[in-house]
């Protein structure tokens, strides 16, 4: 963070952007061996998680990645070592974040949702698409279940998300 950081104080055009999931969850996550935990580039310790909140908030991180892997169940219900990297992101971000980011106070609900469409586009040098999406605060989903063999799967099993987006528009 810290070259990243000095380059732009020197203002040299360089983004840096992070995962919905390097912000939310520290590598002790994968001691559940659930391998919707397994992710490249690896999650941190929660110091890493720490500095990556604090670089978003202070500016030296632009944009929060969805990056969104959509597996079928049977690709990710295997062993740990034999699993395919990355997972489902497009329905379990933005609960996840307000969960991690905006409950706790580390970010206010318009900063995540520029982190999540204005600074994306700004680090691909183009600008968000016109569109809205209804997030409510306290609105409760089901994630998506191995249950259902036809969906990608997912490491919250059945655990309600808060913050879900109850409609997207565009």
């Amino acid at each position: 963070m810290a070259a990243i950081a000095r380059a732009k104080a020197q203002g040299l055009p360089v983004t840096a952007s992070t995962t919905w999931r390097h912000l939310c969850y520290p590598e002790t996550a994968l001691q559940t061996f659930n391998p919707e935990f397994y992710v490249l580039p690896p999650l941190g310790t929660a110091i890493d998680r720490q500095a990556l909140i604090a670089a978003l908030q202070d500016g030296t991180l632009d944009a929060i990645a969805v990056d969104h892997v959509a597996y079928r169940h049977e690709e990710k219900a295997v062993a740990l070592e034999q699993a395919p990297p990355g997972g489902p992101g497009l329905a379990e971000a933005v609960p996840a974040l307000w969960r991690e980011l905006v409950v706790p106070g580390h970010l206010d609900p318009a900063q995540l949702w520029a982190a999540l469409t204005v600074g994306p586009a700004r680090c691909l040098g183009g600008r968000p698409l016109w569109g809205w999406v209804w997030v409510s605060p306290t609105g409760q989903a089901t994630p998506v279940t191995a249950g259902h063999k036809h969906l990608p799967a997912n490491p919250w099993g059945r655990s309600p998300m808060v913050g879900c987006c109850q409609e997207a528009f565009g």
